[in-house]
C-alpha cells in the first residue's frame, strides 16, 4: 500500500535556509571612479540660468493693463 503524504508545510512560514554569498574583496579606487562617475567630486548641479524680464516682445497696452505689468513697462525689450 501507498504511504499517505506527510503534513503539508504551512505557507505563512517562511524557510530558514539562505543563500551564501561569495565573499568579494572591494574594487580598486580607479575601478570605483570608471563605474560610478558620479560619486566622484565636482559633479554639482549646474547653475540656474540667467532670465531677463525685459525680453517681452509683442504687447500691446491693452496686454499690459490685462497683465498687470505696471505704468513703467515697456513692451519692445531689449
Amino acid at each position: 500500500m501507498a504511504k499517505p503524504p506527510g503534513k503539508p508545510r504551512d505557507p505563512a512560514r517562511p524557510t530558514r535556509a539562505k543563500a551564501a554569498k561569495p565573499e568579494v574583496a572591494p574594487l580598486a579606487p580607479h575601478l570605483v571612479q570608471l563605474l560610478n562617475p558620479a560619486l566622484a567630486p565636482g559633479f554639482g548641479e549646474a547653475p540656474q540660468a540667467a532670465y531677463d524680464a525685459s525680453s517681452i516682445h509683442g504687447l500691446d497696452e491693452e496686454d499690459i493693463e490685462k497683465y498687470g505689468l505696471g505704468e513703467g513697462f515697456q513692451a519692445g525689450g531689449g
